[in-house]
């Protein structure tokens, strides 16, 4: 069987190290021996003190920040082991950690195929990455682009010839979102697939055998809400409206220590994340992945929007591209809104035959780009 070599983001973030995962297994049903390159987005470090790491840390998140990091120790320890260990079961990874200043090319000797994708490897957030997630060290080898995402509806001008020289180096290019295929058409002159994230090509059923735990986190009937943007200054109003609306208890899972608090769910690693949406009566989420899993584990939602004058305001594409094919605008809101009882049942029994064309049409996209046709005719 071929090896593989996947390019793509596994670190401590819920959504990203699930779609690392899926992806690994939907190779692995292709033959395919995938591993994931361990990558650091950053250069080879040098050996430094305990008292120069402190003062990079404080220099990066700031005093008062260095303060609530301290005092949230156990929380980030406990969140920090917990992915340690879905990594640890879950992932192939490379036994060698490549930097930016690695010399990547020799990773072609070790893996027949390339992979890169999916989640934001195309984002302007990691064009000091690019090189490595566009795989611009590969010359000989075969290289796939599944479901990559750029974030957003643009590329900024100064990135754009950039980008287009990079394009150049994928034989199979697909992307995650409609604003994605309509930015490699514009650069590459390609029309190329709109494919599911990877975390949609493993089924509910697949999902719950990775979990393995009928239990519940949570016992009585909860609204789960898992937000990057928290829920505080505007948005405290809106859930203070649907808690009482709903009557059944809010549930916060925090993202960062920052959120970190007495009434959060500490501990909380991949496996506990599935469990906790598993269970939910209601999904409140601003995070694309929050919407994903949502819809896999067939939950009633809401997908709130970002406040625009936050930085990750710009990336609402990712959200609004999958509401749009599965016709479901309606559930995304700002924190304005207020009929929660119109939003507390979603009927999937009309959805279930879109998410599936959708999911064959991806896998047969995959499954193709691996057996080397080239000639892929996007529907």
């Amino acid at each position: 069987m071929k090896r593989c070599g996947m390019v793509t983001m596994y670190d401590d973030n819920f959504g990203t190290c699930l779609q690392a995962y899926s992806l690994q297994v939907v190779l692995s049903h292709m033959n395919i021996v995938p591993e994931i390159i361990r990558y650091n987005r950053k250069d080879m470090p040098i050996q430094e003190s305990v008292f120069a790491k402190i003062m990079v840390k404080i220099k990066n998140i700031g005093v008062i920040n260095l303060f609530r990091y301290i005092l949230s120790y156990k929380f980030i320890q406990g969140r920090k082991q917990a992915f340690e260990q879905f990594r640890t079961i879950k992932l192939k990874l490379s036994e060698q950690q490549y930097y930016r200043n690695s010399k990547l090319e020799t990773l072609e000797n070790l893996y027949d195929i390339f992979v890169c994708g999916s989640d934001m490897l195309w984002s302007e957030e990691f064009v000091k990455d690019w090189k490595f997630y566009f795989l611009e060290f590969v010359s000989n080898k075969k290289t796939i682009a599944y479901a990559p995402s750029f974030g957003k509806n643009e590329i900024s001008e100064k990135y754009q010839n950039f980008c287009k020289k990079l394009l150049k180096n994928i034989e199979f290019l697909s992307c995650r979102e409609n604003a994605g295929v309509r930015l490699i058409q514009e650069l590459s002159e390609l029309r190329i697939p709109q494919v599911l994230d990877p975390t949609m090509l493993l089924t509910r059923n697949d999902w719950n055998a990775v979990i393995d735990n009928n239990s519940r986190m949570v016992s009585e009937p909860y609204i789960l809400m898992y937000l990057f943007g928290g829920t505080d200054g505007n948005r405290k109003k809106f859930f203070e409206t649907m808690q009482k609306e709903l009557t059944i208890r809010n549930v916060f899972v925090p993202m960062t220590y920052e959120q970190y608090n007495a009434e959060t769910l500490p501990d909380i690693g991949p496996l506990e994340y599935l469990r906790l949406f598993r269970d939910a009566e209601f999904v409140v989420t601003d995070t694309f992945h929050g919407l994903m899993f949502s819809i896999i584990f067939r939950k009633p939602f809401l997908v709130l929007e970002r406040d625009d004058q936050n930085h990750w305001g710009k990336y609402s594409e990712r959200m609004t591209s999958t509401l749009e094919m599965l016709g479901l605008e309606e559930r995304y809101v700002n924190y304005s809104f207020h009929d929660f009882q119109s939003m507390k049942y979603l009927d999937y029994s009309s959805l279930d035959d879109i998410l599936e064309e959708k999911r064959q049409y991806s896998l047969e996209y995959l499954k193709k780009s691996l057996e080397d046709e080239r000639h892929w005719d996007d529907k």
